[in-house]
């Protein structure tokens, strides 16, 4: 685990940078409170986003169609 200040890691980003391919976490600190964590990246970490078609069919349609409604609203003024 590695802490470094804005400033240092401003001046130090490409060494951050080779030091968080080799596996290490860098906590970035503003203040002396973490600001950010750097992580390394992994495919298999990476979570899949969820599917939007799947997530469509779970919602349920009430009330009348909105180009109804867009009509109504226009024959009104």
């Amino acid at each position: 685990m590695i802490r470094a200040n804005a400033k240092e890691a401003r001046k130090q980003f490409s060494h951050l940078m080779d030091q968080v391919e080799n596996g290490e976490e860098v906590f970035i600190l503003r203040r002396g409170q973490i600001v950010a964590h750097i992580i390394p990246y992994s495919k298999a970490a990476a979570k899949p986003l969820p599917s939007l078609k799947q997530f469509r069919s779970t919602i349920q349609l009430t009330g009348k169609p909105v180009s109804e409604m867009i009509t109504k609203a226009r024959a009104e003024e």
